[in-house]
């Protein structure tokens, strides 16, 4: 008679600030350079107000998740339930080294996330823009212990990295440590997989190249193992040690798509289909019907998990906002176990 398999237990690292308080306001800016750096750009840190909506997406689309780790600064939400079993409150002096704080950049909290306390060997790293709109089984996320992901290729440009800010010099690193052809050749069927569809293309286009290029990215939520963040610690102690030490932001740093590179070049993921679960709606940025094609995809949960990006030069954001907390509402009208 065969046993049951125990479930190994899977928590959510969820960061957030609160651009308006005035206090972290006033620490940032005895910090902040006086040159325009973008990763210092107000949009990065205003508050659409809509987190309590991804807290009820969890308590109703993800059950299985065993605790949340809320990180943040020192402030929270006031209509937070810090007594909620499942909630864990983890301030940044909690877990990044004193030597990187104070911080304003996310690359320190994200690069220092297996350092905290008490979280599980699997997670889920969320951004607080990120909705899950419908349910999502723990193995969207993990297969056994193993963190679900895609190997595909992708060529940079400069509007890619400014929309997204992933630095290239991510890209540089793993060509330092990895050479393609060999990670290529030793996990095969992880580059060429069947649920990567029509974007097999992208890795048969760069086949010829000697050097990876950039690979595919999506703002979503991404599964990730604590020694995977350990394993590249331990090879690139400096340069992240080097990146951790800039309070704000900026071009010359690594971010946590370094971690996810690296895992996909030792093959240490199990294949996922590509953009079948997300949708990315960026504000601010110029495209057209951003708002209209956003509201429609909460209306019709066309995806289980939606992305509202904050860009620079967002000039409705009060009605654009109010529109889609009016949709939220409808989705999710009751308070969540996290909410007092």
């Amino acid at each position: 008679m065969k046993t049951k398999k125990t479930e190994f237990p899977v928590d959510i690292v969820l960061p957030w600030v609160d651009g308006s308080d005035p206090e972290w306001i006033q620490e940032r800016l005895k910090y902040q350079p006086s040159e325009n750096l973008r990763g210092a750009n107000e949009a990065r840190y205003r508050d659409w107000g809509l987190l309590r909506y991804l807290f009820r997406g969890i308590e109703e689309n993800l059950p299985w998740i065993r605790n949340v780790f809320f990180v943040t600064w020192k402030h929270l939400p006031s209509w937070l339930d810090t007594s909620c079993p499942k909630l864990k409150i983890v301030e940044h002096k909690d877990y990044i080294p004193e030597k990187y704080l104070p911080t304003f950049s996310a690359n320190p909290i994200e690069l220092n996330i297996h350092r905290i306390p008490g979280l599980s060997e699997c997670f889920i790293y969320f951004n607080d823009d990120t909705y899950p709109i419908r349910p999502l089984k723990r193995s969207y996320f993990f297969k056994e212990n193993q963190p679900r992901d895609y190997a595909l290729q992708n060529a940079r440009t400069i509007k890619y990295q400014n929309q997204f800010f992933i630095p290239l010099i991510d890209d540089s690193v793993i060509n330092e440590h990895f050479k393609k052809r060999q990670v290529i050749r030793r996990h095969w069927n992880k580059w060429f997989h069947p649920y990567y569809g029509i974007y097999n293309i992208l890795n048969f286009f760069f086949l010829g190249w000697s050097i990876f290029p950039g690979f595919l990215d999506g703002h979503v939520p991404i599964a990730y193992t604590k020694t995977q963040f350990k394993r590249v610690w331990k090879a690139e102690p400096e340069l992240l040690d080097d990146t951790c030490k800039h309070r704000f932001r900026g071009l010359e740093d690594v971010n946590q798509w370094l971690i996810r590179y690296w895992r996909i070049c030792q093959g240490d993921f199990s294949p996922q289909r590509y953009d079948s679960a997300s949708a990315f709606y960026s504000f601010g940025t110029g495209e057209k019907h951003v708002l209209e094609k956003c509201l429609k995809a909460l209306k019709t949960q066309a995806v289980p998990v939606i992305c509202i990006n904050d860009g620079e030069q967002l000039e409705n954001f009060s009605k654009e906002r109010n529109a889609i907390e009016r949709v939220f509402q409808k989705l999710f009208p009751e308070k969540s176990m996290f909410e007092k």
